[in-house]
């Protein structure tokens, strides 16, 4: 609850808009923050000690292999893309995401050819639920740590 908590606090200062520099006219700059249900990302690998991936495999029920997995990570990146504005034009400086299996499958996400300009960097919070799936963020500020 304090990550959460911790969370929201530091989306709420990097929305706020910050003042910059002298000039007559002042001049601002913005963060955007979202929020991203990625639903059921899951690698093709069956690595669940208590076999709760292996319907996202290439033998399980979904035949969940490397076509499909590329194929959804393009489809997000290409949909984490269009999230930009005039003001925001790299995208949100703080993006959550939900529904993940492993760090590594995020980490290919953020890889991937639409979004990979961006530099985005990936923090990993485990979920204390009893199903697989994790809660991330990701985070475009480089001088930044969460």
């Amino acid at each position: 609850m304090k990550r959460r908590i911790l969370l929201f606090a530091v989306a709420a200062v990097l929305c706020a808009s910050v003042m910059t520099g002298q000039q007559s006219k002042p001049k601002y700059l913005s963060y955007g923050v979202a929020f991203y249900n990625l639903e059921n990302l899951f690698d093709t690998i069956p690595n669940n000690p208590l076999g709760r991936d292996l319907e996202y495999t290439p033998s399980g029920q979904k035949q969940w292999g490397s076509k499909q997995y590329w194929n959804k990570i393009n489809n997000l990146a290409q949909a984490i893309s269009a999230m930009t504005t005039q003001t925001t034009s790299m995208g949100p400086a703080i993006i959550g995401v939900s529904e993940i299996e492993n760090k590594s499958v995020l980490d290919d996400l953020v890889k991937a050819e639409p979004i990979k300009k961006w530099l985005l960097q990936v923090v990993h919070h485990d979920s204390c639920a009893e199903w697989t799936l994790d809660f991330f963020t990701i985070h475009a500020c480089s001088d930044c740590s969460m």
